[in-house]
């Protein structure tokens, strides 16, 4: 049985609103703009941060993109 629009979403906004992961999140990002503020920073450690920095901003759009998925299945039925 394959899994709803409304519950794969339902899943997904638990998960971006949970607090452990929000926490971490938030500490990785926190690590990343260090090394970007840090003036002696490697080229290497630049790119391995900005790298990190956007993984995590795609984790977030698709997680987003479930939860709007549902945005529009709602309004497709109510039509």
């Amino acid at each position: 049985m394959s899994e709803g629009v409304k519950e794969k979403a339902e899943r997904y906004r638990r998960f971006l609103e949970d607090e452990t992961f929000v926490e971490i999140v938030e500490l990785i990002l926190e690590d990343q703009v260090d090394v970007f503020l840090t003036p002696n920073s490697a080229p290497d450690e630049l790119e391995q941060a900005r790298s990190i920095a956007l993984a995590l901003g795609r984790i977030t759009e698709i997680v987003q993109s479930v939860i709007d998925e549902e945005t529009f299945y709602d309004k497709k039925i109510q039509h």
